[in-house]
């Protein structure tokens, strides 16, 4: 499950210029709350609102599917994260059944799809259930050549189940130069 992932557009920072995300007042910049469906690029995914299902908000977004699973977005305007070049990216990931996975990713790229200019992770969910994540932008795989963090302008969250369904939530996904 994949839960509160959200996507904020405001005004940009003064110092940022083309950051389309909102800085929160811990400096944290939002690209997905996952709070509703109507968020910029929103695709391939469901809202749930139970709060038993949700981790920060008022909604989570979740998938459940055979086989392939696939949450993706891809926004109508960039981010600017290259001040997070150093820090991490957070989300929150429920997962029905780590042990029915035979592969994930998570990407982030800057050139509008999958698979160009990517940066990606992968073995970062530890357990069934919640996992909260903080991936390193300084580590993780590239694929198709280097991603821009001037220009994020597309996420990606798949994976494989070995038979059977399996579901997953999504929230609270953001930009931090430090783990909280």
């Amino acid at each position: 499950y994949i839960d509160d992932v959200y996507f904020c557009m405001g005004a940009p920072e003064e110092d940022e210029g083309n950051v389309v995300g909102r800085v929160n007042a811990k400096g944290d910049l939002i690209i997905a709350t996952c709070d509703n469906l109507s968020e910029p690029g929103a695709g391939g995914m469901r809202m749930v609102n139970d709060p038993a299902n949700i981790k920060e908000g008022s909604g989570a977004w979740w998938v459940k599917d055979n086989n392939l699973i696939v949450m993706n977005v891809k926004y109508p305007e960039p981010f600017n994260v290259a001040k997070y070049t150093n820090g991490y990216l957070h989300m929150w990931i429920w997962v029905e059944s780590l042990a029915n996975l035979k592969g994930y990713q998570f990407e982030l790229t800057s050139s509008g799809g999958y698979d160009v200019n990517e940066k990606n992770w992968s073995d970062f969910l530890k357990k069934d259930g919640w996992n909260e994540i903080y991936l390193p932008l300084k580590e993780g795989g590239e694929t198709g050549g280097a991603f821009d963090p001037a220009g994020l302008n597309y996420i990606r969250f798949y994976c494989f189940a070995n038979e059977g369904s399996n579901i997953f939530y999504i929230d609270d996904i953001y930009f931090t130069n430090t783990k909280k």
